[in-house]
């Protein structure tokens, strides 16, 4: 068991005085913030993942060198950036990370069009720079359909509804064939929801939580930037979210192009990478809860299943005349 005593234990890899330890509950991982001499965010992942771990600080120092506002990795005192180790008999992958500014989006809201075009712009810089990323010194991250809820899947869905397990199963080999460009695929966040950036008071944008990067569409950041937020309190209510989708779509383009292009055909198939996050969810729900779904998750897996046996967009907008609008 990971107690208190063990994480500041774990955390003095990083400094020499630990005066707080609180844990901020992951989702996935252990999450802590630990207070000493400097405040930082702790990450102890079960299991052995010291490559894809190195992998993705090897980004993110690269992003940070290069003025993406991302929260960059921490070194220990030994000027290591990740340890494997062992509690209990069970092996750890810990890395550490230097504290966000700001506050969470997903409690506070978006605060009007501007945030939408910092997100936009930000996620343009991110992804140009990503198609000049070179990883030959680390091992390269996973590809897209060996996200762990995706590898899950086809065995979840099974035992859910075997249609659907049909379903994903041709969506998946669909989407194997479908074009990877260097312009427009490459190491994405893979997770780019509002609670995995922050804005301070100065509209200032911090990105964190880079679990998932993977080498995917570029437009799949997009996808899922949207896809919570339209979601939001009820997932039933997405037929009355066009206008906002569209409004969102075009603030964060008129960001996104000062940056960088957007992938017609991509953008031709967006729906395609809103039925990816579809699935991602799904399997990740009906893993940890199928038994006891909240009102919430038993809504959204009713519509989903719905949405996706049907072959219904996951939101009625032609994004790309709203994409000609921006370029006019």
């Amino acid at each position: 068991m990971l107690t208190e005593t063990k994480i500041a234990s774990i955390a003095s890899l990083f400094t020499n005085n630990i005066t707080s330890v609180k844990n901020l509950n992951g989702f996935h991982n252990a999450i802590y913030e630990v207070s000493g001499d400097i405040t930082f965010i702790l990450r102890v992942a079960e299991g052995k993942r010291e490559e894809q771990t190195n992998s993705e600080i090897d980004f993110l120092r690269y992003l940070h060198k290069n003025l993406v506002p991302v929260a960059p990795p921490i070194a220990s005192l030994q000027n290591k950036y990740v340890y494997l180790v062992v509690v209990d008999g069970k092996y750890y992958t810990v890395s550490a990370y230097q504290k966000a500014k700001g506050k969470d989006c997903w409690s506070r809201g978006i605060d009007g069009n501007d945030q939408f075009i910092i997100i936009g712009q930000t996620l343009g810089r991110m992804h140009r720079l990503s198609m000049l990323y070179n990883c030959n010194k680390v091992t390269k991250r996973r590809q897209w359909d060996e996200n762990s809820h995706l590898v899950k899947a086809q065995c979840i869905l099974h035992n859910y509804n075997t249609d659907l397990s049909d379903k994903f199963n041709s969506y998946i080999s669909l989407m194997r064939r479908f074009p990877r460009k260097k312009s427009s695929f490459g190491l994405v966040h893979g997770d780019f929801l509002f609670s995995n950036y922050f804005f301070d008071d100065d509209n200032n944008i911090f990105i964190f939580d880079f679990d998932e990067c993977e080498y995917s569409w570029f437009i799949y950041d997009i996808a899922v930037c949207m896809y919570y937020y339209l979601l939001g309190a009820d997932p039933t209510e997405l037929h009355e979210k066009v206008e906002e989708a569209e409004d969102m779509f075009f603030h964060i383009m008129s960001g996104y192009v000062m940056e960088y292009e957007l992938d017609i055909e991509c953008l031709r198939n967006i729906d395609l990478f809103f039925q990816l996050r579809d699935y991602v969810l799904l399997s990740s729900i009906l893993e940890s809860s199928a038994n006891n779904l909240s009102s919430w998750s038993k809504s959204f897996v009713e519509n989903a299943t719905g949405r996706l046996l049907g072959g219904k967009p996951f939101i009625q907008v032609d994004f790309e005349r709203v994409y000609k609008m921006v370029r006019r």
